[in-house]
């Protein structure tokens, strides 16, 4: 296919534009590259399926407590930041309704 078929099947209606753009892309060759990362992206995961195929039930419980200690600790320090920005909020608003107060009181 070449860029005139392309522009007659945009001008017909027969593809969308980001598809034609798509096209355009992959026949002026900036796709190459992307195509390549995709195939190699596809193939490390059929590996990692392999592998985990090849795992036995002990080692598949080990990553997935591994995995579970990860979640438990991403947790732990979701609700410490959550905690101190709770903190900072509730002194936040304490100074500025002392700040307030202060203000009316000096008029």
């Amino acid at each position: 296919m070449n860029k005139d078929e392309l522009n007659s099947l945009l001008k017909n209606g027969n593809i969308t534009l980001k598809e034609f753009e798509k096209r355009l892309d992959i026949l002026n060759g900036k796709i190459d590259n992307n195509i390549d990362e995709i195939q190699l992206i596809n193939k490390i995961n059929t590996d990692i399926m392999k592998n985990i195929s090849e795992m036995t039930s002990e080692e598949v419980n080990k990553e997935q407590l591994r995995i579970l200690h990860d979640i438990a600790d991403n947790t732990k320090k979701t609700r410490k930041n959550t905690a101190f920005l709770v903190n900072y909020l509730i002194v936040s608003i304490a100074i500025s309704v002392i700040f307030v107060i202060v203000l009316l009181f000096n008029i």
